[in-house]
């Protein structure tokens, strides 16, 4: 019912308009799917690119930290080889006032041979004691091992394989706090804490090369923790789950995340040593600016070829469409019994073919009725002719039967076999169906070869090897035969007088094979191109040699649509297999 309703409101528009917007619709598509896509291929290159050069900037400054934190690992351990420091650190009684003084103006040459310590803290397990160094002096006070022992750096500078541990630190103004334990080498009891706070100076020398609009980077722990960030309002220590969801994030790739309402693209390197990661976060805006004269560029180009191509195309069609009007009304008038209208219109190949076609039908359609009526009689004639076509083959059957008989009465038995065989084949041709049972065509085959030997004699020597249990499956008729034909007519060569073959059927799985082979001239390689490209196309090969395997492959085609095969080895000089490879089946297949 609907397209019903189609219909009727089409009805009322002409042809080139239909066409023209229906080509306006396509052409709009296509640009907009064009402009599109091109657009994706842009971005998506832009944000590949800008990942690779993020990820090969994070990857160099990774490194640059990790070296950063050997160096701080260095510089905690640098007390180890003062033999004064270590046996004081080691001691079990209260320090001497003399002691203490040294330890004092050691942590004090220590602070100050760097230039990016926010704090110094030397906690002296033994005394219960801590040394803390700043820029405003050095204070001393006793800790509570308890409490040193509870937290979270100690445990983790003892159980960590370097030792160490890195922490966040409330204060901007510092990057991290680094952590080191001095241990006793023999029983491996930690003997000093020594904390350290690092200002921000290293930081700041990587944030230069992550100057773009909006870009920040972070760093976290092996375990996702935020150290340090450089966009604390966007980015802080609460915002676990994006921290969360760039620990997927495997260096070299990038991923999408919102802060704040805003979408950023994120990039990260991973340390080898310390397996920190270094995160990149750059404003998905930043992106969009890079690609926002192209996206105008690639709009305004498409646009503007969709307008001059859509008005070319109706412009097109309703040249082309206009010589059809006239023709509509032609056949208005010859609807209503005018045929003595005719029409010149013209324009195209096909417009032109269509205006005589169109005159000469008008002239001749009085005649093509009587041309009708002459092929009513013609098929009657033909359906004749086909009678007579079945009467002559049984009346020359009969024939040979009846001089075969004569053959056996004058006791010439090599006749009666010849002609006996012929009847036998002559029968088995004319007989209805175009498949039979393998032991039929066997027979019919061991006739032919008969007929065959009274011609060459010993020059011919045909084996079977039939299977029994292959002699009930359905074959195409006459195919075996057109194998052995074919062997014997392009086997014998100018060098060869005589020729062997074989015949071999076997079930294999579901399928029945059957293989002619010959010790012939063989198949050039020529040839056997033109043979398998007359399969594909069903035409006779140069010169009309092969034809009938043309011919076989063809009907097995029709039987068994892709089910069945031809194969064909060969070696010129040396012999030729073929091989039919057919579905087992012990009914005729239905085509």
């Amino acid at each position: 019912m609907k397209h019903k309703k189609i219909d009727h409101i089409l009805n009322h528009f002409p042809l080139w308009m239909q066409l023209a917007a229906f080509t306006t619709l396509l052409v709009f598509s296509v640009c907009f799917y064009l402009i599109y896509t091109s657009y994706q291929r842009s971005l998506q290159v832009i944000t590949q690119t800008e990942t690779e050069s993020s990820s090969r900037v994070l990857s160099m400054e990774i490194q640059e930290l990790e070296n950063y934190i050997q160096e701080l690992s260095r510089f905690c351990v640098q007390s180890c080889y003062d033999r004064t420091f270590t046996q004081i650190v080691e001691k079990d009684g209260p320090l001497l006032p003399a002691e203490e003084s040294y330890l004092k103006n050691q942590m004090r040459a220590y602070f100050y041979s760097r230039n990016d310590l926010k704090h110094l803290h030397f906690y002296l397990m033994n005394h219960a004691l801590q040394l803390d160094r700043t820029n405003n002096g050095l204070r001393t006070h006793v800790f509570s091992e308890q409490e040193i022992v509870a937290s979270d750096y100690y445990q983790q500078c003892i159980n960590y394989p370097y030792f160490h541990a890195i922490s966040p630190s409330e204060d901007t103004d510092v990057l991290f706090h680094y952590s080191h334990s001095l241990l006793r080498i023999k029983t491996k009891e930690p003997l000093v804490l020594i904390d350290v706070a690092v200002d921000n100076t290293f930081w700041e020398s990587l944030s230069t090369n992550h100057q773009k609009p909006g870009e920040f980077i972070a760093l976290t722990d092996e375990s996702g923790l935020l150290l340090h960030s450089g966009n604390d309002s966007l980015l802080s220590a609460s915002s676990q789950d994006i921290l969360l969801e760039t620990g997927s994030l495997t260096p070299g790739d990038s991923l999408y995340c919102i802060l704040d309402g805003h979408p950023f693209l994120v990039t990260c390197a991973e340390g080898n040593t310390y397996h920190m990661r270094l995160l990149a976060f750059l404003p998905v805006s930043y992106i969009d600016e890079q690609i926002a004269q192209i996206r105008y560029s690639i709009l305004a180009t498409g646009l503007l070829i969709s307008l001059a191509l859509l008005l070319f195309i109706i412009i097109l069609i309703r040249l082309l469409t206009r010589p059809l009007t006239i023709l509509a009304n032609k056949l208005i008038a010859v609807g209503k019994g005018d045929f003595t209208s005719t029409v010149d219109i013209s324009g195209s190949l096909e417009i032109s073919n269509l205006s005589r076609s169109f005159n000469e039908m008008i002239r001749h359609i009085d005649r093509l009725i009587q041309e009708n009526y002459v092929a009513e009689l013609r098929e009657k004639t033909a359906r004749i002719t086909a009678l007579e076509a079945q009467i002559n083959p049984h009346f020359l059957y009969n024939s040979l039967q009846a001089i075969a008989t004569e053959a056996l009465v004058n006791e010439q038995i090599q006749i009666y076999n010849m002609i006996t065989s012929l009847a036998s084949g002559l029968r088995y041709t004319i007989k209805g169906g175009d498949c039979v049972p393998l032991c039929q065509e066997m027979e019919y085959v061991k006739n032919y070869v008969l007929l065959q030997k009274m011609r060459m004699d010993d020059r011919l020597q045909v084996t079977f090897s039939v299977e029994p249990d292959t002699q009930d499956y359905i074959i195409p008729k006459i195919s075996i035969q057109l194998l052995v034909e074919n062997s014997i007519l392009h086997g014998l060569g100018p060098d060869r007088d005589s020729i062997s073959i074989a015949i071999h059927t076997y079930l294999k799985d579901d399928s029945l094979s059957i293989t002619v082979s010959d010790n012939g001239c063989g198949i050039d390689s020529a040839q056997l191109s033109a043979i398998r490209e007359s399969f594909r196309t069903q035409h006779a090969t140069p010169g009309n040699s092969h034809i009938g395997l043309a011919n076989l492959y063809g009907r097995l085609h029709l039987l068994y649509r892709e089910k069945a095969s031809v194969k064909i080895e060969t070696q010129p000089g040396s012999y030729t297999r073929i091989t039919l490879i057919l579905p087992a089946a012990k009914e005729v297949p239905h085509v």
